[in-house]
């Protein structure tokens, strides 16, 4: 996953979200909604939450962002380490179990494909 680290942020095309579709096909074969759909896709059938501390590589992360909108990533490791997509800086490997990101975790789900 650390391929995609300094990749640019494009709010047109490769945003948050795009990024974690990317991964999740390019990396798990799996083709998951478009950015348009991104609050009702996290709500399908096909994605289940994870409890806080549960968390595996791979799981969506949903964050409250600056803007107060949602902001998604993807776990990197279990130990507090995501990759994600920002505004003005693009993607990076931070960490989102200190400080404001920790503040801003909503909720963390699996891909049911993922849950074996």
């Amino acid at each position: 996953m650390l391929e995609y680290v300094g990749l640019e942020y494009d709010e047109a095309g490769f945003d948050c979200w795009e990024l974690v579709r990317v991964l999740y096909r390019d990396l798990a074969g799996l083709e998951i909604g478009h950015r348009s759909r991104q609050a009702q896709a996290l709500a399908d059938e096909e994605w289940i939450p994870v409890p806080h501390g549960k968390q595996q590589m791979g799981d969506v992360l949903v964050l409250r962002g600056a803007d107060g909108e949602k902001h998604v990533a993807v776990a990197f490791s279990r130990f507090g380490r995501m990759l994600h997509n920002e505004k003005n800086i693009g993607v990076i490997l931070e960490r989102y179990d200190v400080g404001l990101w920790a503040q801003r975790l909503i909720g963390i789900y699996r891909h049911k494909a993922l849950a074996g």
